[in-house]
């Protein structure tokens, strides 16, 4: 399943999902 999914959106996801992880620890 990953190796067929576009690492961009797999970067992209894991981005988002870093961020979103980030900002509730902050707040």
């Amino acid at each position: 399943m990953e190796a067929e999914a576009p690492s961009g959106a797999y970067k992209l996801c894991t981005a988002i999902n870093h961020s979103l992880s980030h900002n509730t620890a902050v707040a």
